[in-house]
């Protein structure tokens, strides 16, 4: 008898397109199905068969699993800061969109596995970013002296740094 499979989740499908860089056509090319299939998937319409799902998570080097877990919290344009968002293309900004979201996912994880720092950063409304920035130094006891590693002290007051990987460099490059 077989197994009952796992639900397929379409929006982890579009994430993990979308974090590849790859189009609908292109992924429904690359597993072999068309793209009005491709689409349907990503709807929710129809459930790929497994043998499919694996075709689907090797092009995208994602498990399987991926594709059958809950659904992520989705960030938006609007909520994010590009730099430059006029030179950016609609593909590479889905792209960090995407990496975005698996990131936000990665930090429910940690906060689900490991006590980490609380949030530990003092909030100034009203003031420039230099009185800021001497506010903020003097509440760490940091004096003038320059950081020796920004993100080694801000993960010691409770945030949390990520970055984005080679293939999305020109994302937070200034012009």
């Amino acid at each position: 008898r077989e197994l009952a499979m796992a639900r397929f989740n379409p929006q982890r499908l579009d994430v993990a397109r979308r974090r590849r860089g790859l189009t609908k056509r292109e992924l429904a090319d690359a597993i072999g199905v068309s793209t009005s299939v491709m689409r349907a998937y990503e709807r929710g319409e129809k459930s790929p068969r497994q043998p499919t799902r694996r075709r689907m998570a090797d092009v995208l080097k994602f498990p399987v699993g991926f594709l059958e877990a809950d659904d992520l919290d989705e960030l938006s344009v609007e909520g994010t800061s590009f730099r430059s968002l006029s030179r950016l293309t609609s593909q590479r900004r889905e792209r960090a969109l995407a990496a975005g979201n698996l990131a936000l996912a990665f930090s429910g994880w940690l906060d689900e596995k490991f006590r980490l720092p609380d949030v530990d950063v003092p909030r100034h409304h009203d003031v420039t970013p230099e009185v800021a920035a001497a506010l903020v130094r003097n509440a760490w006891l940091l004096g003038e002296r320059p950081i020796a590693n920004m993100v080694n002290l801000l993960e010691a007051h409770g945030v949390r740094v990520f970055s984005l990987a080679d293939d999305c460099h020109e994302i937070g490059r200034a012009s």
